[in-house]
């Protein structure tokens, strides 16, 4: 096999600010005040120039926002020189079915100088289109599938006693060259979750458009959450390689080492009652070569999408978790779905559901040459 190169996704937890009053935080007053002497002075001592201040009526706006709102090219430019832009996310206006950013609100506004200020440090005012909403909220939604044990973000069953998640209101940073490059997350419904799940904020940092994370409106299957990259052939170990119905083909895991805790993800077709797992290289010369699954776990879930006048919302519910064992042999091996309840279709099409499957490394029998775990084939008996 080649030399490995990781499409893993990467979250990063505890880095983002937590949200604070407005009125309790000096670089807000100092900047709502439009005092630059003061946020000049703040800044050289250290101040957050990316923490979100609740303003009061819901929205969540940064020292920039404040200064855009203010038309002060002058406090602007020191929140930019402190690294500002690196901070800067759009707020979704549900009513328009947009998102802005700072610098739409100073070009709609007129604030010019501010403009020209942020333009000279990089910002990019092109328009910001639904479709590009919609597509980086889908790619983290993948995301949150890979991610769920690490970041609570969905209220996965194993981590937060729910059966369904409260809906997720996204903030997005919009780049003209990378729409979406990352998300905010933030639990706004009081009483449902503990407090400290309530006040959860993360940047999630959104992976590059590949084979693995496909640019379409809905989510799309199967995705691994890795895949090992041949540069003369690309896409040969893609995780539709393990869909294709072909044995000559594979999907292999892409991180170093054994691949434990890599994922793919798959829809489970209507009226399926056993999936058959091909757990290895389907190629019988290089099956002992490569690594084969010895144990591998199996979630089944349910994902919903609705659609309201504000966004989309996501749900997720755990359906069922299963541990396979495999046989270090060259062949299908079958593991029965009749014991799992499958939820009934859904009743609303305005919010349609898929019923997808997580398989999870958990151990491998080595490969004699090659530290790759494969799977040739995953098939479904109905």
């Amino acid at each position: 096999m080649k030399a490995k190169r990781s499409v893993a996704i990467l979250l990063v937890l505890g880095l983002f600010p937590a949200v604070v009053r407005a009125d309790t935080n000096a670089l807000y007053s100092a900047v709502r005040a439009r005092d630059a002497v003061e946020v000049k002075a703040l800044i050289a001592a250290g101040a957050d120039v990316g923490v979100l201040v609740d303003s009061g009526d819901g929205a969540l706006l940064s020292p920039l926002f404040w200064a855009v709102r203010n038309n002060d090219a002058a406090v602007a430019r020191l929140l930019i020189a402190g690294g500002a832009l690196d901070h800067e996310y759009a707020v979704f206006d549900g009513p328009t079915g947009t998102y802005r950013t700072a610098l739409g609100d100073a070009a709609i506004g007129g604030s010019f100088a501010v403009v020209e200020v942020m333009l000279e440090h990089g910002a990019h005012i092109d328009g910001a289109s639904r479709a590009e909403y919609d597509s980086a909220l889908d790619r983290y939604v993948e995301n949150a599938i890979f991610n769920s044990d690490q970041t609570r973000l969905l209220a996965w069953a194993d981590h937060i006693p729910v059966d369904w998640t409260p809906h997720l209101a996204l903030l997005l940073q919009y780049r003209a060259a990378e729409p979406a490059t990352r998300a905010i997350i933030e639990q706004r419904f009081p009483g449902v979750l503990d407090g400290t799940v309530n006040e959860l904020n993360a940047i999630l940092a959104l992976p590059e458009r590949g084979l693995v994370y496909r640019d379409h409106p809905e989510v799309q299957f199967p995705l691994a959450s890795s895949y090992l990259d041949d540069p003369r052939v690309p896409g040969r170990y893609s995780v539709d390689k393990a869909f294709d119905g072909d044995l000559a083909t594979s999907w292999v895991e892409g991180v170093d080492g054994p691949g434990g805790g890599e994922r793919i993800a798959f829809l489970i077709p209507d009226g399926a009652r056993a999936i058959e797992i091909y757990a290895g290289y389907g190629e019988e010369r290089y099956y002992p070569a490569n690594n084969r699954l010895k144990r591998a776990t199996l979630r089944i879930h349910l994902l919903q999408r609705c659609s309201t006048e504000m966004a989309f919302n996501y749900r997720l519910k755990d359906v069922h978790a299963m541990e396979l064992r495999f046989v270090d042999e060259p062949r299908f091996q079958s593991y029965a779905l009749d014991d799992v309840e499958l939820p009934r279709a859904a009743i609303d099409t305005r919010c349609p559901e898929w019923l997808f499957a997580v398989l999870e490394i958990a151990d491998v029998y080595p490969g004699t040459r090659w530290d790759d775990t494969c799977i040739a084939e995953i098939r479904f008996v109905r």
